[in-house]
């Protein structure tokens, strides 16, 4: 217990020994932040006036570019009065337009549908067609038909006759049939008789058998029980010499493992003075300890209030370089602003020259754009009579067609009944003549 006191203590001597070197670094570094912190202060201090400076200054240059842009204004405004005014007549001819595009654009789809429907019907009028020529081959082909089905009814029928003697001749066959099954059967049942008797026999003497076979089997259980009897004793008596062994050998171990132990005992004994001796020594060494124990840590209770003390200082001197740097920013972002506002209204200035040339123009453009839209709604309203007359005389065409189409509909319609009766009277053949 004692050395691993001693252990403890060293290692807390150079714990602290180690802990007060780093404070002893600590304080260093704090008293050059200190240093450092001041040089900072009296930096932003300059910087600070130079931009209250530049915020005045800029101050004045916005208010006398505001006037300038005021009268700019006002001149933008006539210009974009009469924009307007164009803009809402040629919205005016955009909108006719767009309407007449529209018409125009409804009459081509519907121009387009009836020419695709009058197609439509074209193809189903050669469709139509096709079925009533395929329908009236198939009728002819019908009509062969039933002739030739007629012709074999006819033959079926004489065959019928023929096959009625050849039914009476195998009637009068199996009646001599039935008669020789008959005398068989009678033959069967006697020789069946026989092999039942032959049966019982076999059974009688498979029974005896199964009883011999049961004796022999009690007599080779009583054998066999007897020799088990005569090995279960020498087997008993050649364990209990083996146990009398052990029981031996198990004492003379005993023997041995006494004196062993008494040896042992007096070993201990001396290792127990050695280790008094030893905590005697080891107990001054620890008091020695506890004295430089108790010098560092008095050491580093000094050196801690330093460094709390240097950094309440450094605290004070962060708070004033934030403050500092606080109101440089808001002065930066104003300067900054009043840069932008006035390098904007410069920039406002002279986009307002360009912006009275670019009106100008776009007055010239909108009053061709309007001439032109004029030109386009008169061409639209010739394309629309234009197609209107094309859209009814495509019309005309197909209720044409229409007629053409029903007709071929009706023959369609004859012809396919035909067939229908045709069909039912050769199923009608087909069956008679199976």
């Amino acid at each position: 217990d004692q050395a691993s006191e001693l252990a403890l203590k060293d290692g807390r001597i150079e714990e602290l020994e180690s802990s007060q070197a780093e404070l002893q670094k600590q304080v260093a570094q704090q008293q050059a932040d200190l240093a450092a912190r001041d040089s900072s202060i009296t930096q932003l201090g300059c910087d600070n006036h130079e931009l209250e400076d530049a915020v005045a200054r800029y101050q004045d240059e916005v208010a006398s570019q505001a006037s300038v842009i005021a009268e700019s204004a006002s001149q933008r405004q006539q210009r974009e009065a009469d924009i307007a005014e164009l803009q809402t007549m040629l919205a005016m001819r955009a909108d006719r337009v767009a309407e007449l595009e529209s018409e125009t654009s409804s009459l081509q789809q519907q121009l387009t549908a009836q020419t695709d429907a009058s197609n439509g019907l074209l193809d189903e009028l050669g469709q139509r067609t096709a079925d009533l020529a395929s329908a009236k081959a198939e009728v002819d082909s019908l009509n062969r038909e039933k002739a030739l089905l007629e012709s074999e009814v006819k033959e079926h029928q004489m065959d019928a006759v023929s096959k009625g003697a050849a039914v009476d001749a195998l009637a009068s066959e199996k009646n001599q049939l039935t008669k020789e099954v008959s005398t068989l059967q009678a033959d069967t049942a006697t020789y069946c008789n026989v092999i039942r008797e032959h049966e019982e026999t076999l059974a009688a003497n498979q029974s005896v058998i199964a009883e011999l076979v049961s004796v022999r089997q009690q007599l080779e259980s009583v054998v066999a029980q007897q020799q088990q009897d005569g090995e279960s004793k020498e087997e008993a008596i050649r364990t209990y010499d083996a146990d009398q062994l052990l029981l031996q050998r198990e004492s003379a171990a005993q023997k041995e493992e006494l004196a062993s132990k008494a040896a042992l005992i007096a070993e201990l004994e001396r290792k127990q003075q050695e280790l008094e001796t030893e905590a005697e020594d080891q107990a001054s060494d620890v008091a020695l300890k506890d004295g430089r124990i108790e010098e560092l840590e008095s050491r580093k209770e000094e050196l801690e209030k330093q460094v709390a003390k240097q950094q309440a200082d450094l605290t004070g001197r962060d708070s004033s370089i934030q403050q500092l740097g606080s109101n440089i920013h808001e002065l930066e972002d104003t300067v900054a602003r009043y840069q932008d506002e006035n390098a904007s209204q410069a920039s406002v200035i002279a986009e307002s020259a360009s912006q009275r040339q670019q009106l100008e123009a776009d007055i010239a453009e909108l009053q061709t754009m309007l001439a032109m839209w004029t030109d386009r709604a008169a061409e639209l309203e010739t394309q629309t009579s234009t197609l209107q007359q094309q859209l009814t005389a495509q019309t005309d065409a197909s209720n044409g067609l229409l007629d053409q189409l029903g007709k071929r509909t009706a023959d369609l319609d004859s012809a396919k009944a035909e067939v229908d009766s045709l069909n039912s009277e050769k199923a009608s053949l087909e069956s008679e003549v199976k």
